[in-house]
Protein backbone atom coordinates (compact mmCIF):
# COMPACT_ATOMS: atom_id res chain seq x y z
CA UNK A 1 0.00 0.00 0.00
CA UNK A 2 0.89 3.43 -0.50
CA UNK A 3 0.21 6.74 0.64
CA UNK A 4 0.62 10.16 -1.28
CA UNK A 5 2.12 12.83 1.20
CA UNK A 6 2.68 16.32 -0.53
CA UNK A 7 3.68 15.40 -3.98
CA UNK A 8 5.34 11.87 -3.04
CA UNK A 9 4.35 8.56 -3.06
CA UNK A 10 5.55 6.89 0.43
CA UNK A 11 5.12 2.92 0.95
CA UNK A 12 3.11 2.44 4.12
CA UNK A 13 4.75 -0.24 6.12
CA UNK A 14 2.96 0.51 9.90
CA UNK A 15 1.32 2.89 11.80
CA UNK A 16 4.41 4.37 13.25
CA UNK A 17 5.58 5.48 9.91
CA UNK A 18 2.86 6.80 8.53
CA UNK A 19 2.16 8.59 11.78
CA UNK A 20 5.74 10.12 11.16
CA UNK A 21 4.89 11.16 8.38
CA UNK A 22 1.76 13.16 9.23
CA UNK A 23 3.40 14.69 12.07
CA UNK A 24 6.11 16.04 9.33
CA UNK A 25 3.62 17.45 7.43
CA UNK A 26 1.80 19.35 10.41
CA UNK A 27 5.36 20.70 11.35
CA UNK A 28 5.04 22.19 7.78
CA UNK A 29 1.50 23.40 7.72
CA UNK A 30 2.85 25.25 11.22
CA UNK A 31 6.09 26.73 9.50
CA UNK A 32 3.52 27.87 6.66
CA UNK A 33 1.38 29.09 9.74
CA UNK A 34 4.28 31.15 11.32
CA UNK A 35 5.14 32.32 8.49
CA UNK A 36 1.60 34.46 7.74
CA UNK A 37 1.59 36.44 10.19
CA UNK A 38 -1.64 38.94 9.06
CA UNK A 39 -2.29 41.86 7.38
CA UNK A 40 0.76 44.26 6.47
CA UNK A 41 1.98 47.58 7.54
CA UNK A 42 0.24 49.27 3.77
CA UNK A 43 -2.86 47.35 4.63
CA UNK A 44 -3.54 49.26 8.02
CA UNK A 45 -2.27 52.12 7.03
CA UNK A 46 -4.62 52.42 3.76
CA UNK A 47 -7.92 50.75 6.17
CA UNK A 48 -7.02 53.51 9.07
CA UNK A 49 -6.67 56.26 6.13
CA UNK A 50 -10.09 55.18 4.96
CA UNK A 51 -11.67 55.39 8.20
CA UNK A 52 -9.91 58.75 8.83
CA UNK A 53 -11.84 59.91 5.44
CA UNK A 54 -15.25 58.28 6.94
CA UNK A 55 -14.68 60.33 9.86
CA UNK A 56 -13.72 63.39 8.44
CA UNK A 57 -16.81 63.68 5.75
CA UNK A 58 -18.80 62.31 8.18
CA UNK A 59 -18.14 65.25 10.84
CA UNK A 60 -18.00 68.35 8.04
CA UNK A 61 -21.87 66.50 6.29
CA UNK A 62 -23.48 66.21 9.55
CA UNK A 63 -23.96 70.33 10.84
CA UNK A 64 -25.34 70.67 7.45
CA UNK A 65 -27.78 67.52 7.70
CA UNK A 66 -28.68 69.25 11.46
CA UNK A 67 -29.71 72.31 9.67
CA UNK A 68 -31.64 70.86 7.40
CA UNK A 69 -33.78 68.93 10.18
CA UNK A 70 -33.97 71.91 11.74
CA UNK A 71 -35.50 73.67 8.97
CA UNK A 72 -37.79 71.09 7.96
CA UNK A 73 -38.85 70.95 11.94
CA UNK A 74 -39.70 75.02 11.45
CA UNK A 75 -41.43 74.76 8.63
CA UNK A 76 -43.66 72.05 10.07
CA UNK A 77 -44.02 73.58 12.76
CA UNK A 78 -45.57 77.11 10.74
CA UNK A 79 -47.37 74.66 8.51
CA UNK A 80 -49.03 73.11 10.98
CA UNK A 81 -50.54 76.27 13.00
CA UNK A 82 -53.92 76.65 12.95
CA UNK A 83 -54.24 80.00 11.91
CA UNK A 84 -51.62 79.33 9.19
CA UNK A 85 -54.07 79.01 6.12
CA UNK A 86 -54.86 83.16 6.77
CA UNK A 87 -51.66 84.25 7.04
CA UNK A 88 -49.79 86.24 4.51
CA UNK A 89 -46.41 85.50 3.06
CA UNK A 90 -44.93 88.28 5.83
CA UNK A 91 -46.61 86.85 8.72
CA UNK A 92 -45.59 83.44 7.38
CA UNK A 93 -42.08 84.50 7.39
CA UNK A 94 -41.96 85.79 10.73
CA UNK A 95 -43.23 83.03 12.26
CA UNK A 96 -40.95 80.38 10.65
CA UNK A 97 -38.10 83.26 11.41
CA UNK A 98 -39.71 83.42 15.40
CA UNK A 99 -39.28 79.13 15.55
CA UNK A 100 -36.26 78.97 13.25
CA UNK A 101 -34.58 81.37 16.46
CA UNK A 102 -35.41 78.78 18.88
CA UNK A 103 -32.91 76.75 17.26
CA UNK A 104 -29.04 77.43 17.05
CA UNK A 105 -29.15 78.57 13.17
CA UNK A 106 -28.31 82.01 12.42
CA UNK A 107 -28.19 81.54 8.27
CA UNK A 108 -31.83 83.19 8.30
CA UNK A 109 -32.15 87.26 9.62
CA UNK A 110 -34.51 90.17 8.93
CA UNK A 111 -32.89 91.06 5.97
CA UNK A 112 -32.92 87.47 3.82
CA UNK A 113 -35.95 86.04 4.54
CA UNK A 114 -37.59 87.92 1.80
CA UNK A 115 -34.45 85.85 -0.38
CA UNK A 116 -35.23 82.24 1.39
CA UNK A 117 -39.03 81.96 2.23
CA UNK A 118 -42.02 82.13 -0.70
CA UNK A 119 -45.62 81.54 0.26
CA UNK A 120 -46.91 79.57 -3.37
CA UNK A 121 -50.43 80.28 -3.75
CA UNK A 122 -52.09 76.89 -5.41
CA UNK A 123 -53.42 77.40 -8.95
CA UNK A 124 -56.21 74.77 -7.91
CA UNK A 125 -59.27 75.19 -5.46
CA UNK A 126 -59.27 72.44 -3.12
CA UNK A 127 -55.01 72.44 -2.55
CA UNK A 128 -53.56 74.03 0.02
CA UNK A 129 -50.68 76.98 -0.40
CA UNK A 130 -47.19 75.61 0.15
CA UNK A 131 -44.10 77.22 2.13
CA UNK A 132 -41.21 76.82 0.43
CA UNK A 133 -37.65 77.58 1.93
CA UNK A 134 -34.73 77.59 -0.67
CA UNK A 135 -30.90 78.45 -0.15
CA UNK A 136 -27.50 76.98 -0.45
CA UNK A 137 -25.39 75.81 2.46
CA UNK A 138 -21.54 75.23 2.11
CA UNK A 139 -19.19 73.47 4.57
CA UNK A 140 -15.64 72.84 4.08
CA UNK A 141 -14.21 69.66 3.86
CA UNK A 142 -10.23 70.25 2.25
CA UNK A 143 -8.48 72.85 1.68
CA UNK A 144 -10.40 73.88 -1.45
CA UNK A 145 -12.96 71.16 -1.35
CA UNK A 146 -16.45 72.43 0.15
CA UNK A 147 -19.22 70.20 0.83
CA UNK A 148 -22.63 71.69 -0.88
CA UNK A 149 -26.25 70.86 -0.23
CA UNK A 150 -29.00 72.69 -1.88
CA UNK A 151 -32.09 73.04 0.39
CA UNK A 152 -35.26 73.46 -1.41
CA UNK A 153 -38.62 71.78 -0.39
CA UNK A 154 -41.91 72.65 0.47
CA UNK A 155 -44.39 71.85 2.94
CA UNK A 156 -48.44 71.95 2.59
CA UNK A 157 -50.12 74.97 4.57
CA UNK A 158 -52.90 73.42 5.92
CA UNK A 159 -55.66 74.59 8.53
CA UNK A 160 -58.96 75.40 8.91
CA UNK A 161 -60.21 77.29 5.97
CA UNK A 162 -57.63 75.62 3.62
CA UNK A 163 -59.66 75.31 0.62
CA UNK A 164 -60.56 78.85 0.44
Amino acid sequence: MVVLTGNELVPYSNGAALRSLLLLEDTDMMKMLNKQKGITFLSVVFVLGFIALVVLFTLRAYPLYYEKMQVTASMNTVASRPDAAEMSQEEIRRAFYSSIQITNITRFNDRNLKDHIFLVKSKNRGEPNLLNVKYTSTNKLFDDLQLLMEFDQSVPIRGPNADK
